[in-house]
């Protein structure tokens, strides 16, 4: 069994356990530990799995490559795991702190994705614009009790984050590209349960819709990179 295999399995185990005893219950230590553990063990996978594991232990050893896709990849699953952390807690400090973990796990994501697939061109102009306009009516369209601060944040999130799904669909990998999709339908399902205008049967059972399309996301674009480790 590989060390990625093997993280996965513990990931997936510990997302199972989120899922079934903790999607919407109040916030606690061991909840905010399942749901950020069972993302960066993800991390450890990636680690374990390369040639020369101890590159980032004995720096001789470390490749001529000064920033390894390898070492993209584990930064941006750990800032996510970090974003669930922030997110597994209430208050609009930890809201602010979370989706900034979650936009440097995304940079990281493109990052990794030029560096490891290369030849990839960055959206025209005209998909920009259009990523903004959409992105920022959807913010204006969110309850006036969410602080401007969090909403600019937001936008900028969804900017970036439609943004690694246009690099994810460019190297064709077929793992990055179902993990980048799942991954816009997560934040659009969170998106839909803040704007409060979801049915009460719906806004209940969105956060298992949340949870079981995000971490494996995250799971699938970890086994995209895989190829390029």
């Amino acid at each position: 069994m590989t060390p990625l295999i093997a993280a996965s399995g513990l990931g997936g185990l510990f997302a199972l356990i989120y899922g079934a005893a903790y999607v919407g219950r109040p916030p606690s230590a061991l909840r905010t530990v399942l749901k950020a553990a069972s993302v960066a063990v993800l991390a450890l996978g990636v680690w374990w799995s390369l040639p020369a594991a101890d590159i980032l232990i004995d720096p001789r050893a470390a490749p001529s490559d000064p920033l390894p896709v390898s070492a993209i990849v584990i930064g941006a699953v750990l800032a996510c795991a970090l974003g669930d952390a922030f997110l597994s807690g209430n208050g609009w400090a930890l809201l602010l702190a979370g989706i900034l973990a979650f936009a440097l796990g995304q940079l990281g994501y493109i990052l990794a994705m030029a560096a490891g697939f290369g030849s990839l061109e960055f959206p025209p102009i005209w998909f920009r614009a259009v990523v903004i306009s959409v992105t920022s009516l959807g913010v204006v369209l969110l309850p006036r009790t969410i602080p401007i601060l969090v909403r600019a944040l937001m936008m900028v999130y969804g900017c970036i984050l439609v943004v690694m799904a246009w690099f994810a669909f460019q190297t064709g990998n077929t793992l990055l590209i179902a993990g980048a999709l799942l991954f816009v339908l997560s934040d659009l399902l969170i998106a839909l349960q803040m704007s409060e205008k979801l049915p009460k049967k719906a806004q209940d059972f969105s956060g298992y819709g949340v949870w079981f399309t995000y971490w494996p996301a995250q799971a699938l674009i970890v086994w995209g990179f895989s190829s390029v480790l």
